[in-house]
């Protein structure tokens, strides 16, 4: 079980997402980089990674975060912040895609445990 200061909790969640146009981060390199920005952001906001792997056409993650993030804002979080380092950091990927590599999951799964 997991508190803060005025709950306490245990849910997981299983969040599978697909990026758009299905592909996702071919390089190793960016893949790695894919990893190191979600472990940054779980420290940023507080949130667990329980288990993560990055494949070319998907992300799973069990996540389990404090209770004031929905589960919407926990994924736009994911998202967002994973999208604009990508962007910034390879350019070429943008280019390639014509989009932002993963400016929307317009496909994600979840489920809780």
């Amino acid at each position: 079980m997991t508190g803060t200061p005025h709950a306490v909790y245990d849910v997981k969640y299983h969040l599978v997402g697909a990026p758009k146009y299905q592909k996702l981060v071919s390089p190793g390199e960016i893949r790695e980089r894919v990893r190191s920005i979600f472990e940054e952001i779980v420290l940023n906001y507080g949130f667990e990674i329980n288990a993560m792997g990055v494949a070319d056409d998907r992300v799973d993650i069990f996540l389990p975060f404090p209770p004031r993030y929905s589960i919407s804002k926990a994924v736009g979080i994911m998202k967002n912040v994973s999208a604009g380092v990508i962007s910034h950091e390879h350019p070429e990927v943008k280019k390639r895609l014509f989009t932002h590599l993963f400016d929307t999951f317009p496909v994600y799964h979840l489920s809780t445990f």
